[in-house]
């Protein structure tokens, strides 16, 4: 199925992202897409690189380690060797870098304070409230996502507002 619309909401789920979308007709669907939460560190000197991403990929939450070259400060003329690793779901993240930690491997990290949905989102070049061309399954998968950039339109989505007070009554 295909369909022109807005992205709503963004929220991790294990393995997945779930996204809401409002299509051009007013109708909301909630669709889902796989999600690989990942990492970069810099090993310590101590460690040679190579090695170290094969014992790495023995780690029973760690789905791949690649060895890759990137700046690791703005500062910084030359890239470092880093290793970028893809751990296997968002709730053993926090698992996997303690367990690193504790092995004594990392000199430092990167990466990893920033919210899932904002990692998901980086890695899928999605813009909040952005307006898609999305193909989907029946059953709810996402297959592809295409910005329709409508940052030059000046009006904002076409989304409901809801308002409501709420009252909190004392016992006292």
């Amino acid at each position: 199925m295909k369909a022109a619309g807005w992205l709503l909401d963004v929220y991790t789920d294990g393995e997945r992202a779930v996204l809401w979308f409002k299509l051009e007709n007013g109708r909301a669907i909630r669709l889902y897409d796989g999600y690989i939460p990942d990492f970069y560190f810099e090993p310590k000197k101590t460690f040679g690189i190579e090695g170290l991403a094969d014992l790495l990929c023995t780690h029973p939450n760690i789905l791949k380690v690649a060895e890759e070259e990137k700046y690791t400060s703005v500062n910084h003329k030359a890239k470092s060797k880093v290793l970028h690793v893809y751990v296997d779901q968002g709730k053993n993240f926090r698992k996997v870098l303690k367990d690193i930690e504790k092995a004594g491997f990392i000199q430092a990290y990167y990466n990893v304070d920033i919210l899932h949905v904002q990692r998901y989102l980086f890695q899928r070049g999605i813009e909040p409230t952005g307006k898609f061309l999305i193909e989907w399954e029946e059953k709810g998968k996402l297959l592809r996502l295409k910005s329709l950039r409508d940052d030059e339109d000046i009006k904002p989505p076409p989304f409901k507002t809801l308002t409501f007070n709420i009252e909190i009554l004392s016992p006292n």
